[in-house]
């Protein structure tokens, strides 16, 4: 059987291991395996999370994720099985922090094929994720809940301290801080939920492929999630927002927006500084294009 233990990613030319729990899951399928290829765009050395396209002789391809430890991949594996196989690819097998999933064929969403019928299709998946009730480790022992004031101060004196944060951003955090909400509901969100992360088959059926980032959090830091990492225009965010109110309102994530968008974008610019990705002025660029606003026009949409 061929072991890849390194595999490359060209656009990116980082090398990830396939480590030993996620090897022998792949031998346990008992096919010889012929390629894997990187699929992590921000791979890191700093944590072991990354997933791979499979490629075995019998011509099947599978999924294979490999998580930062066990408790993630459970904690992944409870909400999949638990939102099930309608939007969501199939767990194949799982050991440890190791995953094979079914691979999912189809086109991904472009800017071509992000039409207002396929963008309320994509708002309504949103909205029903936020809405299921989660239910075992996640309810009965639930997480602490987040002081999202001290989040965002804490993102805010990172970025300062790496000499990292740009001036005009203390308005708009002072702004943010306005904007915190009272009261913060919580149900499933996805963590990463945008086009990069769909795929569309025809006539009108979504997957969502990349879901290592599925938890119990507040659903509308996931939608500024989303909105962070995909940009849409005024009446494209109309038409997701239509499907997204068939389950849940935009109103209470509107009215913070000025919080949401901040503490998205410091977080992320956190993120990339601790990963070493290279990438930090990727969110950074966006929090400057933010403009302080009256607290009762927020805006979520590019103009």
């Amino acid at each position: 059987m061929v072991r890849l233990r390194r595999v490359s990613l060209a656009s990116s030319r980082k090398t990830a291991a396939l480590d030993s729990s996620l090897s022998d899951l792949i031998a346990d399928v008992g096919v010889p395996l012929v390629s894997a290829t990187l699929l992590t765009r921000w791979w890191s050395p700093l944590r072991p999370r990354a997933a791979w396209q499979l490629r075995f002789a019998d011509q099947r391809v599978l999924k294979g994720v490999r998580f930062n430890n066990s408790a993630a991949a459970d904690g992944t594996e409870h909400l999949l099985r638990l939102l099930g196989d309608r939007y969501f690819p199939r767990i194949v097998a799982r050991r440890g922090p190791a995953m094979l999933l079914q691979w999912i064929e189809g086109a991904r969403l472009t800017s071509r094929r992000c039409q207002a019928d396929v963008l309320r299709q994509c708002g309504f998946l949103q909205g029903w994720i936020h809405v299921q009730a989660p239910t075992g480790p996640a309810v009965t022992n639930p997480p602490t809940e987040p002081d999202w004031g001290a989040r965002l101060d804490s993102a805010a004196e990172t970025l300062a301290k790496a000499e990292l944060l740009p001036r005009e951003a203390g308005e708009l955090i002072r702004q943010a801080l306005l904007s915190l909400p009272r009261a913060v509901p919580t149900g499933i969100t996805h963590g990463d939920f945008c086009a990069d992360n769909l795929i569309v088959q025809l006539p009108d059926r979504i997957y969502v492929i990349d879901n290592d980032t599925l938890q119990v959090g507040a659903p509308d830091y996931d939608l500024a999630r989303t909105w962070y990492r995909w940009p849409m225009r005024r009446a494209q965010w109309a038409a997701y927002g239509e499907g997204y109110g068939q389950h849940r309102g935009l109103a209470s994530f509107e009215a913070h927006f000025p919080y949401w968008s901040v503490l998205v974008l410091l977080e992320s610019a956190v993120w990339h500084v601790a990963m070493g990705t290279g990438a930090v002025s990727i969110p950074l660029r966006r929090l400057q294009t933010l403009r302080p606003r009256r607290r009762d026009r927020a805006r979520c949409a590019r103009d």
